[in-house]
């Protein structure tokens, strides 16, 4: 794990109009441990589709994605971080990858990240019913 100290300025240039630039911020943020784990959890609240997928892919190949799941019956600050994490990235709309894991995890882990995921599909489908219904 490097320096942390640029986290914001490669926050921000996730977001940069040049994909390379972009990509490798993404990156560079998965490798820095805490404080880039915090920056992309961020980004994968963002309303832009591509810092969303940017950031649950960096989250991912770093690592991070799986050791939150690994913590998430953790009853402390780092299962509660972890919690929050994963309902996030569920939120962003990435499952596969969680999807994965399952099998690698403990029973309490998996109980909790079933519930997470099936939470989070019941609320993206009661949110879009409106929707469906409008243009009925």
């Amino acid at each position: 794990m490097g320096d942390t100290s640029g986290a914001s300025a490669l926050e921000q240039l996730v977001s940069d109009k040049v994909c390379s630039v972009r990509t490798a911020a993404a990156e560079a943020l998965g490798k820095m441990g805490s404080s880039g784990e915090n920056a992309l959890l961020k980004l994968v609240c963002s309303a832009e589709t591509d810092i969303r997928d940017r950031a649950v892919a960096a989250l991912e190949s770093s690592g991070a994605t799986a050791g939150f799941a690994r913590q998430l019956a953790a009853e402390d600050k780092r299962g509660r971080r972890a919690q929050e994490a994963i309902a996030s990235i569920v939120c962003a709309g990435s499952r596969r990858h969680l999807t994965d894991v399952l099998p690698d995890l403990g029973e309490t882990e998996r109980q909790i990240l079933g519930t997470l995921l099936t939470v989070t599909a019941a609320q993206e489908k009661v949110e879009s019913e409106p929707r469906a219904r409008g243009r009925a």
